[in-house]
């Protein structure tokens, strides 16, 4: 029996990679998920793969590196479902890790913070107490 039947999955990121891997093993393990990520056409890619899947998903638009942002996604996850069960916060900028390190080296530190703001705070801003 699937382990996640009646469960409701926020799943952050969700348009590609591990994001959508999660999104499709959650919906095989029977969860309704609440897809959240910026990019909507590879968005509603993932959501047809998972409604392929048996899944009850819908997507929410959002920019996580927009604290006003994750409340309005928040309150519209709360819209959908009452109870929120499993909230796999994975969203991130994909950037290699030689990337990563190559703009924490340079001698401007705005550049790996700002490309770096969704990993540290868009992750930290989006579990807060009571936010689901």
């Amino acid at each position: 029996m699937p382990r996640l039947v009646g469960k409701n999955a926020v799943v952050t990121g969700a348009a590609s990679g591990v994001g959508r891997a999660a999104s499709l093993l959650f919906a095989r393990e029977g969860a309704a998920i609440a897809r959240v990520d910026i990019d909507p056409k590879m968005g509603a890619e993932t959501a047809a793969m998972v409604r392929a899947e048996g899944g009850d998903a819908i997507f929410i638009e959002t920019d996580l590196a927009d604290s006003a942002a994750i409340e309005v996604t928040a309150q519209a996850c709360r819209e959908w479902r009452s109870v929120i069960h499993v909230l796999f916060n994975n969203a991130g900028i994909a950037e290699s890790v030689s990337a990563d390190v190559a703009l924490f080296l340079a001698s401007d530190k705005s550049s790996y913070v700002n490309g770096s703001v969704i990993t540290l705070d868009g992750g930290r801003m989006g579990i807060t107490p009571g936010t689901f």
